[in-house]
């Protein structure tokens, strides 16, 4: 899949790009792009904004994992989310269950849900032995992102009609980062996280282990 994004004064040239791809490959144009990897793009051409959005993909999740649409659930884990590391032995089901969960929800984390990055960075440290307490987590955060599925990133294109990012140009690129302290209970090892942000939509985040350990 190509995805050619341009202005409008560049169309001619974008129409020759697309005549040679054609003189070598076969290709279909499928014109103006409303949907693509699963990601729906929505515009609003006078208001000078744009969406991105994943709804379609996060209601078949919901069809695949058999997730109560009906269910309202507020956050992706809650604020008492500490599970320890299975001590049992996961049987294969189980581990074919929640790496095929944990796969789902970190393809939504990384395209256009920066909101459940630091769930996703969670379970995943779960999915080689999870234990039915990483199960039922990751259950949550499938029903969390049922109750939200419309959530989108908006880019708009009305701060002062910047086309270019410039030296200092606060209003157009904002950068901003966090981390905890000793978080883990097993490791003492903190948890970081970054998020940056061009023409006010998200373009870049990451919730992840610190390497080095705290010591009180």
């Amino acid at each position: 899949d190509l995805l050619i994004i341009a202005q409008p004064e560049y169309l001619q040239q974008v129409n020759n790009f697309k005549a040679a791809v054609h003189s070598k490959y076969e290709i279909k144009d499928l014109g103006e792009a409303i949907s693509f990897l699963n990601i729906r793009i929505l515009r609003d051409v006078n208001a000078k904004k744009l969406w991105i959005c994943q709804d379609g993909y996060i209601n078949k999740l919901g069809v695949k994992f058999g997730i109560d649409q009906s269910m309202r659930t507020a956050t992706p884990l809650t604020s008492s989310y500490h599970p320890q590391s299975f001590e049992g032995q996961a049987t294969i089901q189980q581990i074919t269950e929640m790496q095929e969960k944990v796969g789902s929800i970190l393809y939504a984390a990384v395209v256009s849900r920066p909101d459940i990055s630091y769930a996703a960075s969670q379970l995943s440290q779960h999915a080689m032995n999870p234990s039915p307490e990483h199960l039922r987590y990751a259950n949550r955060v499938l029903s969390y992102l049922q109750t939200t599925q419309y959530y989108a990133i908006e880019f708009s294109g009305s701060v002062d009609n910047a086309t270019e990012v410039e030296p200092g140009d606060d209003e157009v690129l904002q950068q901003s980062s966090d981390a905890s302290f000793a978080d883990d209970p097993e490791t003492r090892k903190s948890t970081q996280g970054y998020l940056m942000k061009l023409f006010s939509g998200a373009i870049m985040w990451q919730s992840s282990k610190q390497k080095t350990r705290e010591r009180l």
